[in-house]
């Protein structure tokens, strides 16, 4: 058996989405994970190990974490699912991060990606040049909806973190002034995670909006509300196009045709008016996208029914897993020595705390500065209560088993 530990910073839909692939995989083959945040690892979980998965190794832990495991013969791994070396400056980050992450990629024997361009890229940052692709298992989890009823209001739903509010306002809020006057009595909106401030159209159409979800809950609720249209739109720039294309798996998963911007991740597997819409960033662009999924049931029905069997054929549980099992035929073959490591890792911890003060003075001032006291206290309470209900649905008891 391969044993294979899995070290994360926190919580956040990146591991969650290899959770839940690895839980599969070890169901099917000879292969053992553990899963540990990378503050409570220590040298023993380490000499447990044959193989070492980063879940993308933003912080000096995770570069310490790889460093001790290539010191004691343990083959690494880096999952990576953004382009963090090339973040956008309104993503503020301590340098610190950066290093780190430069310091695994000089380390790691393998990336493991979920977008071919991200891939390739990270992989050419490495001293073995290797990258590997993985989707995650989505073909066993479609629930196909009920059809909609000619007649009833069109359901247009926006899943996004709160980061994306910038996003909508430059793409979407120009065109709202126009759909309203057209469809004002046809069409809903619902925002999860996202919430810009559409006040002056809340007289117009129906608006609502609710926190970020758990993974499953937020599953549940796309699946209970039957919506009609997803929205996505990114920036086409180089750190957009090297993300994944989450949006067009859940809003698929739960039987809602999306409309996407026209660039990658999504150019990469959607087929446009096939199996969704892609258009420009453009005004234009995007209102005649809204007027054509409005008006338009049998693409919608269509567009889904395309989308959904793709899923069932490229992201089955066989297939996924068969596929990562030919790429990293190590994660079941491969053994590491035995060692006995007897190496403290307190002062490293020690430093992992103080990194986080320094990170959370850091953006405390800086929101100050733009901010002020006020909205800055409510912005730290409000994401302590996000972060508490994204917890409280996602995380289980970490053993060591």
């Amino acid at each position: 058996m391969t044993n294979v530990l899995v070290e994360y910073e926190k919580l956040n839909p990146s591991f969650l989405l290899v959770k839940e692939i690895f839980d599969a995989f070890a169901s099917k083959y000879d292969t053992k994970f553990r899963y540990l945040r990378s503050s409570i690892i220590s040298s023993h979980d380490i000499a447990w190990s044959d193989i070492v998965i980063s879940i993308r190794g933003f912080v000096n832990l995770s570069l310490d974490i790889c460093l001790e495991a290539k010191r004691n013969g343990r083959k690494h791994i880096l999952f990576i699912d953004d382009d963090l070396l090339n973040l956008p400056k309104d993503y503020r980050v301590l340098a610190d991060r950066k290093r780190a992450l430069r310091g695994i990629l000089d380390q790691t024997d393998l990336i493991m990606a979920v977008n071919p361009i991200l891939g390739k890229k990270y992989g050419n940052l490495t001293k073995s040049r290797k990258y590997t692709l993985i989707n995650v298992i989505e073909g066993s989890f479609i629930r196909p909806r009920p059809e909609k009823k000619c007649g009833g209001k069109t359901k247009i739903v926006y899943a996004a973190n709160k980061g994306h509010v910038k996003i909508f306002d430059r793409y979407i809020l120009p065109l709202l002034p126009a759909l309203c006057k057209e469809f004002k009595d046809k069409i809903t909106m619902t925002f999860i995670g996202v919430k810009p401030n559409l006040s002056i159209f809340e007289n117009e159409i129906e608006i609502r909006y609710l926190p970020t979800m758990a993974f499953e809950k937020y599953r549940q609720y796309m699946q209970d509300n039957k919506f009609d249209i997803g929205l996505a739109p990114i920036n086409n720039d180089e750190f957009s196009n090297c993300k994944y294309y989450n949006k067009f798996i859940e809003y698929t998963l739960a039987g809602v045709m999306g409309i996407y911007t026209k660039c990658p991740p999504y150019s990469l597997i959607i087929e446009d008016r096939v199996n969704g819409i892609l258009c420009e960033n453009t005004v234009e662009d995007w209102l005649n996208a809204f007027k054509e999924a409005i008006n338009n049931l049998e693409m919608r029905k269509f567009c889904v029914m395309n989308a959904q069997r793709l899923l069932r054929e490229n992201f089955s549980k066989e297939k996924v897993l068969r596929s990562i099992a030919i790429q990293i035929p190590d994660l079941i073959q491969y053994k590491a020595k035995v060692v006995r490591n007897k190496r403290i890792w307190g002062l490293k911890k020690i430093k992992y705390v103080f990194f986080q003060l320094k990170e959370n003075l850091f953006f405390t001032l800086i929101h100050l500065v733009e901010d002020g006291l006020i909205i800055t206290c409510k912005k730290a309470y409000q994401h302590i209560v996000d972060t508490k209900e994204y917890n409280k649905g996602n995380v289980k008891k970490e053993e060591r088993m």
